[in-house]
């Protein structure tokens, strides 16, 4: 019954979108992810599995299953930053981090006075506060275990170390104005991710572009590298590609929208590019 008025529901955006057309012989599917939520199993459905059981490559931004990778994730994690918590921020700052990680991890910032300002932020970002739960799904590494059950070839079109290294580039002196702006307004950080997630449960993909980039000027500063760069680059390799191997390409739902969203980038070389309802 899943099938069943696919073709007939009128809609112009999605999370997930039918790539054909220029001699494909078979479709290639683009499924955007929201990296970190508590309700997975809304869009994982076994709709998505079939489609998923149809392609040859799962693509995603990193291969979950590359054992290189997977020891370059887990040796970031013991990673220690150049300079140290308590170097980057002055003692008023200090304490206003630090009472965010008591009331969040129920533990103090000087345990963590070696790691990254970015670390900080990630461990934030997806702790129960803010996401709503106690253990937040990642839905990419949930395709990856599916794809890896259909004993599928996968494959990452980024890596650890160049999303690492994208994060790297943005000067010190910006992640710590980050980092204290979400400190000090832990409530619109919750909101804005709640924000996120409403968007993407109603498969809304240039709001959700809008959410991640619009509405947040100091990631649209970073644009063009986080997402521009990213998906032309993504675009050429699937052009390259999909005439002798359809894909499943699971990435970051910002990575749709826009004027140089994968959907805008595929429709100019030409695809016809059709929204999928997940039921």
């Amino acid at each position: 019954m899943a099938f069943m008025g696919l073709s007939a529901y009128a809609q112009t955006d999605a999370i997930l979108w039918k790539v054909t057309g220029k001699g494909l012989t078979k479709p290639t599917y683009i499924f955007g992810t929201i990296h970190i939520t508590c309700g997975a199993d809304k869009v994982l459905t076994p709709q998505l599995d079939s489609l998923l059981a149809k392609t040859d490559i799962l693509a995603t931004e990193i291969n979950f299953t590359d054992p290189s990778e997977v020891r370059k994730i887990m040796a970031s994690e013991n990673e220690v930053a150049l300079k140290k918590i308590n170097e980057l921020l002055t003692s008023s700052e200090f304490k206003t981090v630090d009472s965010l990680m008591q009331a969040i991890k129920n533990d103090t910032l000087i345990k963590y006075n070696n790691k990254s300002l970015m670390s900080l932020m990630s461990m934030f970002l997806i702790s129960p506060q803010i996401v709503g739960c106690d253990k937040p799904e990642v839905i990419d590494l949930l395709i990856t275990i599916k794809a890896y059950g259909q004993a599928k070839k996968m494959i990452g079109l980024d890596g650890f170390e160049f999303q690492k290294a994208l994060l790297d580039s943005i000067p010190l002196f910006e992640q710590k104005q980050w980092l204290l702006d979400f400190c000090n307004n832990l409530e619109k950080s919750k909101q804005e991710f709640k924000a996120l997630e409403t968007a993407y449960y109603n498969q809304k993909s240039t709001q959700l572009y809008n959410i991640s980039f619009k509405t947040n000027p100091e990631f649209a500063k970073y644009e063009d590298i986080f997402l521009t760069q990213r998906n032309t680059k993504w675009v050429k390799y699937l052009t390259n590609n999909m005439k002798t191997n359809s894909f499943f390409v699971a990435v970051g739902a910002a990575h749709l929208g826009g004027s140089n969203g994968l959907i805008a980038l595929l429709k100019k070389q030409g695809y016809k590019l059709t929204p999928i309802r997940i039921r």
